[in-house]
């Protein structure tokens, strides 16, 4: 078991690796038919190859939430809830797209996060069964202190007409999130009061989603606008999380398998020059709820306790407005 969980949080890290190499080696392409030249970029000619090559940098506005959930498998009876929320967040992005050939084009985007945010976590304790919940406390004071997301794909293109192309898509995307929460107020059976501003929870989620869409970009005729859009979706979503509670001294940790995760993405780009051109994007995208086990660890007393079952699940969902520049050379 402990074997099995190592692979499995190795494997992305070399997956993500080996996707990002191939997109920097496009040359390896052996035994490829030439390709055309792709209309308002500048094509490159290697190994009797047509190779095309683009730049961007994007800055972006997040926003979203993610959900930290504690569970009786025993009774199915929800224990705890976690809202952490990703808020008024600037994202920072970097990418680049090679195409090797005229129906193949690789792309690799990676964002960072630029500020805290101005979200909140809210926290739910249901300690008999029932709806209502009987714990409550909210913290304002919220620190996004880690937000990354990898995008590496490929689009291969299996029709065109005209000035409009249609595509499949295979891909992997990775994201993290790390928040901190200080302070905050309480509600605990009727008795309510606040907590000192010292760290309270810090709460950490990783993704990682192999995944398959389809897409299209089209010219409008005549005009330098053009419009793209894809729809992605991974029906394996693996992923982890860890939750530590400052002033209790106990750390949760989970690891999550057979998760689905869906997105869109549209753009809209103005092309000023045959070679530079401004976008303007929307993404949106949602990990549904994972489940799985639970291991607590006292670090006051080094005590570990591990709960099998669907003790812990996570879950996340992202919309991002982002502008974007991009030139190709």
């Amino acid at each position: 078991m402990l074997q099995q969980q190592k692979i499995r949080r190795f494997f992305p890290r070399w997956f993500t690796i080996g996707v990002c190499l191939s997109v920097l080696l496009p040359a390896s392409f052996a035994g490829a038919a030439e390709a055309r030249k792709v209309e308002k970029e500048t094509s490159i000619h290697i190994n009797k190859n047509v190779i095309v090559v683009s730049g961007r940098m994007s800055l972006g506005l997040i926003n979203g939430k993610s959900n930290e959930n504690v569970y009786v498998p025993e009774f199915q009876h929800k224990l705890s809830e976690l809202n952490w929320d990703i808020s008024g967040v600037y994202m920072l992005g970097l990418g680049g797209s090679v195409a090797p050939l005229s129906w193949l084009k690789l792309n690799g985007d990676v964002w960072f996060k630029l500020n805290k945010g101005d979200g909140s976590m809210r926290d739910y304790d249901w300690l008999f069964l029932g709806e209502q919940y009987t714990l409550y406390s909210r913290s304002d004071n919220l620190d996004v202190t880690r937000g990354i997301k990898v995008d590496v794909n490929s689009e291969l293109t299996f029709y065109e007409y005209l000035k409009s192309r249609f595509f499949g898509v295979l891909g992997f995307k990775y994201d993290t999130w790390k928040w901190t929460a200080y302070g905050g107020v309480f509600d605990y059976f009727g008795f309510t009061g606040t907590f000192d501003e010292v760290p309270g929870i810090t709460y950490e989620q990783d993704f990682y989603a192999p995944y398959l869409g389809l897409g299209f970009s089209s010219s409008l005729s005549q005009t330098p606008i053009t419009f793209s859009g894809r729809v992605i979706y991974s029906p394996y979503v693996w992923g982890e999380d860890k939750d530590q509670h400052h002033m209790r001294n106990l750390v949760f940790e989970e690891d999550f398998d057979s998760g689905t995760m869906f997105g869109v993405d549209v753009a809209g780009a103005y092309n000023f020059t045959d070679h530079f051109s401004v976008l303007l994007s929307y993404q949106y995208q949602k990990y549904q709820e994972m489940k799985g086990g639970t291991t607590i660890t006292d670090l006051t007393t080094g005590e570990v306790i591990k709960i099998t079952g669907d003790a812990a699940g996570m879950d996340n969902y992202t919309s991002m407005l982002s502008l974007t520049a991009e030139y190709s050379f």
